[in-house]
This record gives C-alpha cells, sequence and structure tokens, in this order.
C-alpha cells in the first residue's frame, strides 16, 4: 500500500507541475503578443493628444501671475497673510509710480482677472497699461491705462486717455473686504478693453463701464488697443499698498491666438 500511495503522489505531483507549465506558457505567450492598434484608432488617439497639448500651450501663453510680475516693478516685500502676499510702502511725500513695458499680457477675446488688495491711510493700486506715450513726449500724451485703486472698502477706477495729464475718474464705490480689509475683485474686460465689469468674488456686479462712452469718446478703439497690457503700481504717499492675489486667465471657450 505505501508504494501505491508513492506512485499516486508523484503522478498528482506531475499533472500539477505540467498544467503550471502551460498555464505560465499561456500566461507569457498572451501578455507578450504585439498589440496593433488600427490606423483609425491610432489616428484618433494622436489627433486628440496634439489638440490637447496644444490647447494647452495656447491657454498658458494667456495666464499670468501678477505678483511675480510686481515684484519686478515695485521692491515689493513679504507679507505672512498668504503664499503670495506682497506690500509696500510709500514713504515719501510723492506719489509713488513704476511700471515693467517689456513684460507685456496677451489678451483674449474676454479675459479676467482675480485681484485681492488692500490699500492703508491712502488709496494705492495697479495701473493695467495698454499703450505708452511715443518717445519725446510727455509721459501721459497717447498714454491709455486702467488705474484701479483702493483704500479699505473704498474702490476707485480711473481711465488715463493719452489726452491730458490727469487720469479720468470712471468709477467710485464701495465693496464689502475680508475681516482684514482686503478687496477681493473680479475684472472681466474684451481684448481691447472697450467694456470692463467689475465684480465682487462672490460674482455680485459692482459695475460695468463702457470705456468710451464713459471717457467722451476719447478711448473709442478701447483702454487696450494692441489687444495687450503691461502692469505697473501707483501708491499715494504715505500709503501702503498688499496685493494678496493677482491672477489674469482667459476666459474663452476658443483661443485664437
Amino acid at each position: 500500500m505505501p508504494a501505491v500511495r508513492k506512485k499516486t503522489r508523484k503522478k498528482i505531483y506531475l499533472v500539477s507541475f505540467i498544467f503550471l507549465l502551460i498555464a505560465a506558457g499561456l500566461y507569457v505567450l498572451y501578455n507578450t503578443r504585439p498589440v496593433k492598434l488600427t490606423e483609425d484608432n491610432d489616428f484618433k488617439g494622436k489627433n486628440a493628444f496634439e489638440q490637447t497639448i496644444s490647447e494647452a500651450i495656447n491657454i498658458s501663453r494667456h495666464i499670468f501671475e501678477g505678483t511675480k510680475i510686481l515684484k519686478n516693478v515695485t521692491p515689493f516685500e513679504i507679507c505672512p497673510e498668504g503664499k503670495y502676499c506682497i506690500q509696500y510702502e510709500n514713504r515719501t511725500n510723492t506719489w509713488y509710480a513704476a511700471s515693467d513695458p517689456s513684460f507685456e499680457v496677451n489678451l483674449t477675446d474676454r479675459y479676467g482677472i482675480k485681484l485681492t488688495m488692500r490699500g492703508e491711510e491712502d488709496f494705492a493700486g495697479i495701473n493695467l497699461i495698454g499703450q505708452y506715450s511715443e518717445k519725446g513726449k510727455e509721459w501721459w500724451d497717447g498714454r491709455k491705462s486702467l488705474n484701479i485703486y483702493v483704500l479699505y472698502d473704498n474702490i476707485q477706477v480711473y481711465a488715463d486717455t493719452g489726452f491730458a495729464r490727469d487720469p479720468m475718474l470712471i468709477l467710485s464705490d464701495k465693496a464689502k473686504t475680508d475681516d482684514n480689509g482686503n478687496l477681493e475683485l473680479l475684472l472681466i474686460f474684451d481684448q481691447n478693453g472697450k467694456n470692463v465689469t467689475i465684480a465682487k468674488s462672490t460674482g455680485e456686479i459692482i459695475n460695468t463701464i463702457d470705456i468710451s462712452q464713459t471717457t467722451s469718446g476719447n478711448i473709442s478703439a478701447g483702454i487696450f488697443p494692441g489687444g495687450k497690457f503691461s502692469i505697473g503700481t501707483s501708491i499715494s504717499p504715505s500709503a501702503k499698498l498688499t496685493v494678496l492675489d493677482f491672477l489674469g486667465f482667459p476666459l474663452d471657450d476658443k483661443l485664437n491666438q
């Protein structure tokens, strides 16, 4: 009986081994055989991928992180209120103004800016400069700029028309701040800045401005006639500007550039 049991065990082991060997062979054969896509599937996959990459590149060309630009314009200091928080105090008795014409933001048909900032002691803010004066002319001659100033819950928007030294007041309003006195704003405009909508971060519209009508037709081509702008700062004497968030992004379903 023991001899019969040993023979039976050997047969069982042999059959199990052969079964495992066949199974392993089938597994290797199945997983190493080349998988060939049909021409149609291959074309569709590549086309979709290329479209995604192209779209991402196009969108990235129109996005900017404003606090990085502002630090190249003005000697801002880092502040502890947020990851991107910067602030600058004008410790003089004259207006402080600076800009960087070397960096331009190219606009799309519809463009948005999310801006969170605070002005203390007096009005302070940023400039979106659509056009500089020509060389040899006064700084204001031909200049087109949208200037957004805040002082706690007060907001004022001015336009440099290029026809007068003093900018034109086109909006004066109030908006609720957060607990630290910061105003969270959304700006929406078309490619040439002919119409500008200013809203709270909650989506509540503060005002929509027809630039040409508000400036008595002096800026009929829009505040950004070339479809782009540079960024600057403008701060009253003894005032402090704090910027926590400054991001620009396209709102178009389809980018043209």
